[in-house]
């Protein structure tokens, strides 16, 4: 053994034999105020309770500490999945748009139709059929 361990060692056997002198000097002198039959329960368990109050008190705020950072750590993902499918949508609608305006990524890129969209020559078809059936009415 090291002298730290030594030291150590000593000081437990000292205050060890210091506590049991306390102890058997209490026991011959007789307490102020004790009942005949001795210490009551209430006070045997005060300190037992109280600490087992105190612990159960630091585990709930342990416990809510944790709730709330995991929320928060569920709520930020959350976020995140929103942003994601936000986006996604905005793309859709952004694509759909482009295309109608004729500036939109065609089907088949070797067909070069110039600055018109298929939807805008949809309706210029359309029109020219129109002109051309004979009107019933």
């Amino acid at each position: 053994m090291n002298s730290d361990q030594i030291i150590f060692w000593l000081s437990a056997v000292v205050s060890f034999i210091a506590m049991v002198a306390i102890i058997i000097r209490a026991g011959k002198r007789p307490v102020q105020g004790e009942t005949p039959n001795g210490v009551s329960l209430a006070e045997v368990a005060a300190p037992w309770l109280t600490a087992a109050a105190a612990g159960f008190i630091l585990a709930v705020k342990r416990s809510l500490a944790a709730t709330y950072l995991f929320l928060l750590l569920i709520g930020h993902r959350a976020a995140a999945a929103a942003k994601v499918g936000l986006h996604k949508i905005e793309n859709r609608f952004l694509r759909l748009i482009e295309a109608v305006r004729g500036r939109g990524r065609r089907s088949r890129p070797e067909e070069r139709r110039g600055a018109v969209s298929f939807f805008l020559e949809q309706i210029k078809a359309d029109k020219a059929e129109t002109a051309r059936r004979p009107n019933r009415r």
